[in-house]
This record gives structure tokens, sequence and C-alpha cells, in this order.
């Protein structure tokens, strides 16, 4: 399939090099990094080691993809969405493996014609410096039918990343799997951010492991009122599970405090609040770690 990676950081960076295997793959990052990669190529440590060349640039190619991966951050999805309209591609899969709640409601407005397929992955990824990127941990990568797609264009997509030797599965209850991830993140990514530690942090305190069943608690109960039928336990362990699989990962929202940029804190756990706050769910212990991280955004707080 010929490919684009849209916010290509360090999760669609990764992402597109193992894609690169079997595919045309072209990345679209931020200027520094996308320049480094196409000089020398994108260098992957970690779990895969080697030296990938991509096309990568800053804008988006002219030609059209048969898939482009959405992986921006939440808050930039709309801008983004504007731009691929802007390209008037025909037929072009949007995948969207981002993080928090809507972006594949606002793929669907702000692109009324193209397929939207929902995604969710636990990948862990960090990027050292420009143009290399460490994977850090391996997951699970789950898709499903969205808007205006059907089972063709998720198997297509499967199949992309199954034989480029990224695993994945499919689901017919994508927008529950959504909600799964969106209280997986918001158990961890703010716990780590706020105390500066590596996801495998939260496995060495009592108190912090105690905080995340909190966070997910809440979540849960948010999601159940919407309709998402997931169970307190099994998503415990969902995040618990992903916590020891990135042990030596940190986190999407760690690394944007360090490096003093704006966190996803809003479309994550703000994504519950709200929701919550509709349905009259309580949702004390996500509104804590939102004050907490906001306190924290532009700090550059150290990993410790």
């Amino acid at each position: 399939m010929d490919i684009v990676v849209v916010g290509a950081g360090a999760l669609g960076s990764l992402i597109g090099a193992l894609l690169s295997r079997e595919n045309e793959v072209a990345l679209v990052g931020r200027k520094a990094h996308v320049d480094e990669i196409s000089r020398g190529g994108l260098v992957l440590e970690g779990l895969t080691d080697g030296t990938f060349h991509i096309r990568a640039s800053s804008s988006l190619p002219y030609t059209q993809p048969d898939l482009a991966v959405l992986c921006v951050k939440a808050y930039d999805t709309a801008a983004a969405a504007r731009e691929i309209a802007a390209m008037g591609w025909i037929g072009t899969m949007l995948l969207s493996l981002q993080n928090g709640l809507g972006n594949e409601d606002t793929l669907a407005d702000v692109v009324p014609d193209l397929p939207v397929i929902g995604g969710i992955t636990s990948v862990g990824a960090n990027i050292v410096h420009p143009g290399t990127v460490h994977h850090g941990g391996d997951g699970e990568t789950i898709i499903g039918a969205y808007a205006r797609c059907d089972e063709h264009h998720v198997t297509m997509v499967a199949d992309a990343f199954t034989t480029s030797g990224i695993p994945i599965s499919t689901t017919d209850r994508i927008s529950t799997e959504l909600w799964a991830k969106v209280i997986v993140n918001a158990g961890i990514n703010p716990i780590t951010a706020i105390h500066g530690i590596r996801n495998g942090g939260i496995l060495e305190s009592r108190d912090l492991q105690d905080q995340l069943g909190h966070l997910c608690e809440e979540g849960v109960n948010v999601a159940n009122a919407v309709g998402a039928e997931l169970s307190q336990g099994e998503m415990l362990q969902r995040a618990l599970d992903v916590v020891k699989r990135t042990a030596t990962n940190r986190s999407s929202m760690l690394q944007d405090v360090q490096m003093g940029r704006r966190t996803e804190i809003d479309q994550i756990n703000g994504a519950i609040v709200r929701e919550g706050a509709e349905r009259g769910v309580p949702t004390p212990f996500n509104l804590a770690v939102i004050d907490q991280v906001k306190g924290l955004s532009g700090s550059g707080r150290p990993l410790q």
C-alpha cells in the first residue's frame, strides 16, 4: 500500500518504519525530525534496531495515498483534518491511532467523503533526538470500522500491518475499545507525568497503583454511563499489563511535560470529566490530576 503517516513523532515514526518493510511510506512531522530522517534515515533503537530510509517531509504529499495514519496530538486533529480535506484525496482510508476521545468524529466531520477507521495501540516509543526513535514497548493494536467504511477497508489495513510484522486485531466494537484506551491513558499518563517516572515506576509504589485504580474506576463508571459496558477489574488489569509491557517507556504526557510542550490532558482525563459531568458521574481523581499536570506543563521537569 501507499501510506502516509500524519504526525510522525515517536509513535508515528515507529509505526511508519515498521510499515515500510512491506509498503511505500511517507512520514509527515516536525521539520527538525523529518530533516534528519531525509539526511540519514530513521534510526530505531530498542526492541527494533536498524535504519529505515523513508520519505519524510513537514507537509502532506501531493500524491494520493491508499491510507493515511493519523498520529497527531488530539488537539491538532481538526487542523490535520482540514489539511487532508484540502488535498482532495479520493478513496484514501483514514486511520486514527491517537490518544483521547473524539478524533474519529472530527475526521468524519471535516473530511466527509473518506472512510474513517478507529484504532488504538499501546506500542511504546520515545524520540531520543531528531531522526532517532527508541522502541520501548510492544503492545496490542486494535482497529475497527468507524464511519463510511466496512469490513473490507478494515481487512486491507489489518493485512498491511500484519505483513509488516505489527501484531493487530480487528473489532466490531471500536467505540468501546476507544473508551478502554482513554481509561488506560487517563491512569498511566498523568501519574508518570506528575511523578517524573517511566511507566514501570507505577509498579514500584502501592500508592501509585492505588491512584491508578481510582482513575480507572472513575473512567469505567463514565464509560459505562455512556454505554461502553466495561469491567472495573478487567480495565485495571489491562492498565497494569500495559505498564508491564512498556515499563521502560516514557509516556507521551511525560515527554510533553519534560519538553515544555502542551499536553493532551484535556483530551484524555478532561474528556472523562466532561462526559461524567453530563451524566452526573463524579470524577474527583481525574479533576485532581488535570490540575496537577497543568501546573507542571511547561516546567521541563526532569525524569527521576
